[in-house]
């Protein structure tokens, strides 16, 4: 569900790796992703009742 108009917020997010490919993507992602997608850099599991998916840009 998304928030009403005037609730957006907007979070910029930086990830690096060596492998990483130096590229600028401004795709909009949720806040919600983030727990899943560092839950997937790290290997572990995702949180109990996460509701966001695995960001795929960061993995290209």
């Amino acid at each position: 569900m998304d928030p009403p108009i005037g609730m957006i917020r907007y979070l910029p997010l930086l990830w690096y790796n060596k492998e990483m490919k130096n590229e600028t993507d401004f795709s909009v992602d949720k806040i919600s992703d983030i727990a899943p997608t560092l839950s997937a850099i790290l290997d572990i599991q995702a949180p109990s009742g996460n509701i966001g998916t695995v960001i795929k840009n960061v993995f290209k």
